[in-house]
């Protein structure tokens, strides 16, 4: 019979996912560069696999008295949380003593399948050191060849106070070898193979209580790598461990086209006398778009919430190009977005919208998540509104003329898992049918756009998706013709 427990929850506050990461000597950028991390496919720094399986292992040993070494332990990593959010653990028991633990997410996504089997012993450890190997924070990173015959070794390390402020029963129970050992796995997958650019997938690892070592080493190396399918499978051992570990190599952010690769797609002149300000212009479709302004000469003022490097970039590409353009900070959930604010307030002003921001896409499941929605809604719907009502008032002076907002063909294909964003999407286009007979004067659009590619539509396995300078320029063309005749 198989025991049930209740579900507990815990949130990976931003301490301990920086306290897991000194811990366990995992510094990959996927973790802890904000900024890098945003252009990544989960759009923004993610916890550790490795810390939700001793999470949901700490859990465990909460409740059970008998917890002692491992024999066995198996996961396997589904999806993504970022720190700060709750996780819900749930433990399954069967009376051979194994244990089947799920972690899910905010959104009741399964993230995480953790199987362990206890032996209740508590073998003597080994000397272990107390830190990472001097590599320090430096990620690997490595070609195709590199990571199909990636290999090498580490002395194990472990911190016990720090092992202690995270996992403070689990630490005391489990072998300091055997948490060592898994949390090796992370510096492996993270640090050395695949690297930089990983993403771990699975753990396989058996123990014994059989220590012959006096100064154990964690040895790692390549069993097989799939260029075409970007997964590679590690062979890992340490004293009284061996076991497999499996990553995929996560695709490269998304790199949009150079200014000069895309002026031909747009007729001279043909935004001229627009100053345009493209919402989440700094990289993206909105770079995209900003771009595609600029080469109709249109000046352009582009925003940004974090991305002030990337927004610099474009504005000094342009810039470097004869193209006018300039840059300011405008977070969509601001109640009153102080720096357009004075801009306007100085005497600038803004003829047509065009309105990027967005929150990550991808991160509903087959059931409607209503909190899912009000995040699209508070985007889509609550700050454009409040930025429209700026634009269209008098701070800026009646000079508001065209209003640009891109929707999705997904609210013609209707994905399953994409309800909340598909609702949010349509209730934008109705609102901007709503204006359009509010305001004459002023022109809107709301094409449904097809998949395209940026770091949003980034997956690990193909997916079709089109180049998006051609398309937004036909779009982008239709609508400046429609905003004259209208």
């Amino acid at each position: 019979m198989t025991a049930v427990l209740p579900k507990q929850s815990h949130i990976v506050t931003p301490a301990e996912h920086e306290a897991f990461a000194r811990l366990s000597g995992d510094h990959n950028p996927l973790h802890l560069d904000a900024l890098y991390a945003r252009r990544l496919m989960f759009g923004g720094c993610v916890t550790h696999g490795v810390h939700l399986l001793l999470r949901a292992l700490e859990t465990y040993a909460q409740t059970h008295e008998d917890v002692g070494a491992l024999v066995r332990l198996g996961a396997r990593f589904f999806s993504a949380t970022h720190p700060g959010e709750a996780v819900q653990v749930e433990m399954q028991t069967d009376r051979d003593n194994h244990s089947g633990i799920v972690v899910t997410d905010v959104h009741r996504r399964v993230v995480a399948k953790v199987q362990a089997e206890w032996s209740g012993l508590r073998p003597a450890s080994i000397s272990l050191l107390s830190h990472a190997p001097p590599q320090g924070n430096a990620c690997e990173r490595l070609s195709d060849a590199g990571i199909a015959n990636g290999g090498g070794s580490f002395p194990l390390f472990l911190d016990p106070s720090a092992a202690a402020y995270l996992f403070p029963r689990l630490s005391s129970a489990l072998p300091a070898t055997q948490l060592a050992a898994i949390l090796g796995t992370t510096y492996v997958i993270g640090m050395r193979l695949p690297g930089h650019d990983s993403i771990f997938s699975s753990l396989n690892l058996s123990f014994t209580d059989t220590l012959t070592a006096d100064h154990p080493d964690l040895v790692y190396k390549t069993q097989n790598f799939s260029a075409e399918r970007r997964f590679c499978r590690i062979a890992v051992s340490s004293p009284g461990m061996s076991g497999f570990l499996e990553a995929f190599v996560r695709p490269a952010p998304a790199v949009q086209p150079s200014f000069s690769g895309i002026q031909a797609l747009i007729e001279p002149d043909l935004f001229a006398g627009q100053h345009a300000l493209v919402v989440g212009g700094s990289r993206g479709l909105g770079e995209v778009c900003a771009k595609l302004l600029a080469a109709g000469q249109a000046h352009v003022t582009l925003t940004y919430r974090e991305g002030a490097a990337d927004a610099r970039r474009v504005v000094a590409e342009l810039a470097d190009a004869g193209a006018s353009a300039g840059a300011l900070r405008l977070d969509a959930r601001d109640a009153e977005f102080p720096e357009l604010a004075a801009f306007l307030s100085s005497g600038g002003r803004i003829t047509d919208l065009y309105y990027f921001a967005t929150p990550p896409i991808f991160t509903e499941t087959r059931q409607f998540a209503y909190t899912a929605f009000l995040e699209f809604s508070d985007i889509y719907i609550h700050a454009l509104a409040r930025l429209f009502e700026m634009l269209s008032g008098p701070s800026n002076d009646g000079w508001l003329r065209g209003v640009w907002l891109p929707s999705s063909v997904a609210v013609d294909t209707r994905p399953e898992d994409m309800t909340a964003y598909i609702m949010a999407k349509q209730a934008m286009e109705y609102l901007a049918t709503d204006w359009s007979r509010k305001y004459p004067r002023i022109h809107f659009a709301a094409p449904r756009l097809p998949r395209l590619t940026t770091d949003q539509t980034v997956t690990l396995s193909p997916v079709p998706a089109e180049e998006p300078a051609p398309v937004l320029a036909g779009l982008l063309q239709s609508f400046a013709k429609g905003r004259h005749t209208s």
